[in-house]
């Protein structure tokens, strides 16, 4: 398996939005923390893989998953989830909810 950088946080906050956008730095952060307790909690992180430090600096690459994280992240799941909350033009509170993904994990593991 090629190993890739599936996300980083400093890709999203490096992005120069025209016009800028209040709270927008604060909503990616709150994004990764949810992604980064929501793979740890649900078991889709290899076996000894931790994300601690800051979460500017966070970033998630294959091979940190395990085969049924490979899996979910593949089903596009947490893209849509993200892609939502952008159509919304949401903030903290949305991208710090992890109920979406929750919801999405439990659909993912019933249809396997």
């Amino acid at each position: 398996m090629d190993d890739f950088i599936v996300d980083k946080a400093s890709w999203l906050l490096d992005l120069q939005i025209e016009p800028p956008k209040p709270g927008h730095r604060e909503s990616i952060l709150a994004m990764f923390e949810t992604m980064r307790a929501f793979y740890s909690e649900n078991g889709l992180l290899e076996t000894g893989v931790t994300k601690h430090g800051p979460l500017e600096e966070l970033e998630f690459r294959m091979s940190d998953f395990n085969a049924e994280g490979r899996a979910f992240l593949m089903s596009q799941a947490v893209e849509r989830w993200v892609k939502q909350g952008d159509r919304k033009g949401a903030g903290v509170a949305y991208y710090s909810d992890p109920k979406p993904l929750e919801k999405r994990l439990a659909h993912f593991r019933a249809a396997q």
